[in-house]
């Protein structure tokens, strides 16, 4: 009995310890050498919302990557389109980091 009791306090104790490890593992980390391009690399065939340097948004589905260039395919709200963004144009990038629990 006194075991069984032993063995579920430890069980009950890891179980934070397990989820805050989960909770770790669910957050975006940059790397020091990661940039513009290499966070879009990671990106292609995925959905992101590119803010540019001129307030403009474009939403849409990373394509491809050029020299200093993006192609942004299915854009939003006029999904037949496609765009090319320059690299330089562009101030931040939105993309989803984690699934919601």
């Amino acid at each position: 009995m006194a075991r069984t009791i032993k063995t579920l306090l430890v069980l009950l104790l890891a179980i934070p310890v397990a989820a805050s490890a989960a909770d770790k593992k669910d957050k975006y980390l940059i790397r020091s050498t990661d940039n513009l391009r290499t966070i879009l690399e990671q990106e292609i065939d995925l959905p992101v919302k590119l803010y540019l340097k001129s307030g403009a948004q474009i939403g849409g589905i990373v394509t491809r990557l050029g020299a200093g260039i993006v192609q942004i395919s299915e854009v939003s709200g006029m999904e037949v389109y496609d765009a090319v963004v320059s690299l330089d144009d562009i101030s931040a990038i939105l993309f989803k980091a984690r699934k919601l629990k």
